[in-house]
């Protein structure tokens, strides 16, 4: 695939760290769907990879992937994670780094874990919600300090 900052990413974390067996399965998988994934005919030029054991990352080179091309990637996927119960996150969970393992939190927790000193401002930040390769590039596994909104403060001093 053609490496372009504006290529489309999906980032889908899992609940729990994947064990390498777990991750097997599922990447010879969806490297059989992507290989057939298209959008209105036209072949979708694409790529997997697991970060940190914990998210699944699908990289789709820019403007190729058409809403329902993306549906279809979303419904093979959760029908996977079903098929070989796979922990799938909620929705609304951001992901930081805390005594070196990775953990959910919705906005209140971080802030939370944050008075608590369990995380403090360096803590690295996994953002789901990027969804370019230039956005992962400037965002991906940074201090919770540079997301200032996640405690509610102009600044995490």
């Amino acid at each position: 695939m053609k490496q372009n900052p504006d290529n489309t990413l999906f980032i889908l974390p899992y609940e729990r760290a994947l064990l390498p067996s777990e991750w097997e399965i599922l990447q010879t998988e969806i490297d059989d769907f992507l290989n057939s994934w298209n959008s209105h005919g036209q072949a979708i030029n694409t790529s997997a990879r697991l970060e940190e054991s914990t998210f699944l990352i699908i990289e789709a080179e820019d403007g190729q992937a058409s809403g329902c091309s993306k549906d279809k990637l979303f419904r093979f996927l959760k029908e996977k994670n079903i098929q070989h119960q796979f922990p799938e996150s909620e929705a609304g969970k951001f992901f930081v780094e805390q005594n070196n393992n990775i953990v959910s939190m919705d906005r209140a927790g971080i802030k939370m874990a944050l008075s608590e000193g369990t995380i403090n401002p360096e803590s690295k930040l996994f953002p789901t919600w990027i969804s370019s390769a230039i956005e992962f590039e400037n965002l991906w596994k940074k201090p919770l300090k540079n997301f200032p909104f996640l405690a509610g403060q102009k600044e995490i001093k």
